[in-house]
């Protein structure tokens, strides 16, 4: 016996298939990216649960509206591109807990400032990559890893790299216009390719004799005879020819 179907009938459920992607993708999005059920989102603001243990690959990529972020201490992980193209983005509050900021995790985002807290252990490749807005962070000594261009193009103006970092990688703050100085710790070793490359602001740097190795382009497109302060060990001064003050970092007398 065949089942009679009214076609007209049928049409119906399927007349707000569109809409039911997307509410079902939402859905999906959210529970796969790291925000919980209980994630706040009002309006602007989102104030992440203090279950959430992680905060996912791309969970609020490109998410322009949103303004500022509560990260609880329950988190320990922020994943990659999490935050990546939130341009109206411009607080954010960390809560000790965090280890590791994934690669991209904030870059293209509209920051002013950020406190970075003593649990992070690692910071990500271009992690805040393109953050012109961004000219003051603080980065704590629990740090021992940051990676490739994680502040380039960043409008940075002064950066204390602390002294649990032991290389500065390639590219990490190359094309900070507006970046005017660099102190590097004793516990530098070596600086990477392009690692200041277009940092034209620049007008005091500091190389402990801790540093042994620097990439023949890591200071590449700077202007040397803005230059008012530079000290670096003698076998270094080459790359800085043409500064108006040059001279080598004091010795700790024994």
């Amino acid at each position: 016996m065949k089942t009679k179907y009214n076609k007209r009938k049928l049409k119906k459920p399927f007349r707000n298939t569109k809409k039911l992607y997307k509410l079902f993708r939402k859905t999906i999005t959210r529970k796969q990216r790291g925000g919980s059920k209980n994630t706040k989102t009002h309006s602007k603001s989102i104030i992440i649960d203090d279950t959430d243990t992680s905060i996912g690959e791309r969970a609020f990529f490109g998410r322009t509206d949103i303004t500022s972020v509560t990260i609880p201490g329950s988190v320990t992980s922020i994943g990659e591109r999490a935050f990546q193209g939130c341009s109206g983005l411009k607080s954010i509050v960390i809560h000790p807990g965090v280890i590791s900021i994934g690669d991209r995790a904030f870059s293209g985002c509209g920051l002013k400032s950020i406190v970075i807290p003593g649990s992070v252990k690692s910071i990500g490749k271009r992690a805040f990559e393109g953050c012109t807005k961004l000219t003051s962070i603080i980065i704590p000594d629990s740090v021992t890893s940051i990676g490739d261009r994680a502040f380039s193009g960043c409008g940075l103006i002064n950066i204390v790299i602390p002294n649990s970092v032991t290389m500065i990688g390639n590219f990490v703050f190359s094309g900070c216009s507006s970046l005017n100085s660099i102190q590097i710790p004793d516990s530098v070793t070596s600086i990477g390719e392009e690692a200041f490359k277009g940092c034209i602001g620049l007008k005091t740097i500091q190389i402990p004799e801790s540093v042994k190795f620097i990439s023949n382009n890591a200071f590449a497109k700077i202007t040397m005879t803005n230059l008012e302060n530079v000290k670096a060990p003698l076998r270094f001064h080459h790359f800085f020819e043409g500064a108006p003050s040059l001279s080598e970092p004091r010795t700790a007398s024994h």
